[in-house]
């Protein structure tokens, strides 16, 4: 994460800015319920982006998913994200930043051959404290949108 401070750029996603662990569970029309431990990285990239990692494992320690990407702040409170998931997905997705909210919607999705069936995405961010819950909704080609996943991290 470097000893400077954070660019004026991604100074609205500052607060954000270390490791987040925690745990957190899934649901899903057309899975088992399921619980999980969780990490979720995000660093001043030197660049006007915050660079992220999120990898997630089962309770016994199973590997579940892995995500990397870009935040992108704008001056006007709205944000761009872009993920790559381990799954054969990246999403593109908008959103805006509203004291300690976050909410965005992916605008695009696009799957690499043999990739995850998902279409669309929404996530919602709380930052209370150290504590940064979230929900996460997904779309497939099969399933409306619907929650699939809640959770709770804290700062380290």
């Amino acid at each position: 994460m470097g000893g400077h401070q954070p660019a004026e750029a991604i100074e609205p996603l500052a607060m954000l800015l270390g490791t987040w662990r925690g745990r957190g569970s899934g649901r899903y029309p057309t899975i088992r319920p399921f619980e999980y431990r969780e990490e979720l990285r995000l660093w001043d990239s030197g660049k006007p982006v915050v660079a992220s990692s999120l990898e997630s494992w089962s309770m016994s320690g199973e590997p579940l998913h892995q995500e990397m990407g870009f935040w992108r702040p704008e001056p006007d409170g709205r944000l761009s994200v872009v993920l790559s998931h381990a799954l054969g997905v990246v999403e593109v997705a908008k959103g805006a930043i509203d004291g300690g909210s976050i909410s965005l919607a992916s605008t695009s999705i696009v799957r690499a051959p043999g990739g995850s069936a998902v279409k669309s995405l929404e996530r919602l961010y709380r930052l209370e404290g150290d504590t940064l819950s979230y929900e996460l909704w997904m779309e497939t080609d099969s399933t409306p949108l619907a929650l699939h996943l809640t959770g709770r991290l804290r700062r380290r």
